[in-house]
């Protein structure tokens, strides 16, 4: 609740990088913090079911349009086979950018906004279940983004 209270955008974000590290930390999902590569920057990965999970971190006024998706896609691509992204957005996505990432052929990562992170700090679930249950329902139903209302 306290970075809510931070002005300064990019402060934010690198208070919000450092929050999710703790996270995963705690949840033992051996995390590992930000950073570079040749020409790109990653927000932080963690492991979890013998894969890597690619992290992509925004907290941004506006919902994330498609545009940082294919950003995202881009990192992911230049790994192997197995690794995986979650995109993690408070403020959520736009209807349009995720009716468009459904229909982009293999999905590579979820999406999660602040609202599934508080039912996690709330105690509704772990994190690691929320990831099993966003997993699943992208596997079956090839839709990277479920709203938390929608959960059991």
């Amino acid at each position: 609740m306290n970075l809510s209270t931070e002005g300064n955008a990019q402060a934010r974000g690198y208070l919000l990088e450092s929050f999710l590290n703790d996270l995963f930390e705690f949840e033992n999902l051996d995390p590992r913090k930000s950073f570079r590569l040749i020409g790109e920057q990653i927000d932080g990965s963690f492991s979890w079911r013998s894969r890597t999970n690619l992290v992509e971190a925004k907290w941004v006024k506006k919902p994330i349009a498609g545009l940082e998706f294919g950003a995202f896609i881009f990192k992911i691509d230049g790994k192997t086979a197995d690794t995986r992204g979650v995109y993690i957005s408070i403020n959520g996505y736009s209807p349009d950018a995720l009716k468009a990432l459904n229909g982009k052929g293999s999905l590579k990562f979820i999406c999660i906004d602040g609202t599934h992170l508080m039912r996690v700090l709330s105690g509704g679930e772990t994190l690691p279940e929320l990831l099993a249950t966003l997993w699943r329902h992208a596997d079956e139903t090839g839709e990277a983004y479920l709203p938390a209302n929608k959960l059991a």
